[in-house]
């Protein structure tokens, strides 16, 4: 257990459990924790409980041969409502190819976040809710074990009930080309924002050039795949 003290309030921690590996036939799970945490506000605001089930930094992994996928769960509530649901999946499949002359990886992950929050104190709240989709592709081959050709596509969606309201998307497309000591890699990104209602107008459109955020996540479960058996 651990209390930490802000300004705010106090926050104590009980420990958590982590679940052990399941392994049945091609079926494995892992990573699976279960914690939750007491939080007391200084400013007269109702006590909160918070649960989760793994989180997005470190979500639960299921696999059913190359099949496999990841997810958490996070429920937050005081005495009066639900103040947070989140709830994220992720799945898609890893393979390896290994030949003669070439080798190579490729795995394809898609991933939903689905968060309801509520904004606003005491009796003048509302609900905001929000989802997160993506795709994340990736493959590489190595031919000769010196030349190696890379492709990363990942393409995000998000849309936001307000307030405000808003969709946006993005998408980042990378390759690389290695041969011997010699590696060159090109990359391109495009996004697109719809305003709604809270902000200038419904469908006013925005161009950004915002560097997209590398896709950690969809990066971390790809690796934590790769431990599972593969199909090759």
């Amino acid at each position: 257990m651990s209390i930490a003290l802000s300004s705010s309030g106090v926050v104590v921690t009980l420990p958590s459990f982590n679940v052990p590996a399941i392994t049945m036939g091609a079926f494995n799970l892992q990573n699976l924790n279960i914690g939750s945490s007491v939080e007391l506000s200084f400013r007269s605001e109702p006590i909160r409980f918070r649960t989760h089930f793994s989180t997005p930094e470190s979500p639960f992994l299921i696999s059913v041969g190359i099949y496999g996928g990841g997810g958490a769960v996070t429920v937050v509530t005081d005495i009066r409502r639900v103040v947070l649901f989140s709830a994220s999946f992720t799945f898609g499949a890893f393979a390896t190819l290994d030949l003669f002359i070439a080798s190579g990886t490729a795995s394809v992950l898609g991933g939903l976040t689905y968060t309801s929050s509520t904004v606003g104190s005491g009796d003048d709240v509302s609900t905001k809710i929000d989802y997160d989709f993506f795709v994340h592709a990736s493959g590489s081959v190595t031919a000769f074990g010196f030349i190696t050709v890379g492709v990363d596509f990942y393409i995000v969606l998000v849309i936001s009930q307000g307030p405000p309201s808003y969709s946006e998307g993005w998408v980042e497309v990378k390759y690389c080309v290695k041969i011997g000591f010699f590696k060159k890699e090109f990359l391109l990104k495009y996004s697109r924002k719809f305003t709604g209602s809270g902000e200038r107008g419904p469908g006013v459109v925005e161009f950004n050039e915002m560097a997209l955020a590398s896709p950690v996540q969809a990066a971390k479960l790809t690796d934590a795949l790769s431990y599972f058996p593969a199909q090759k």
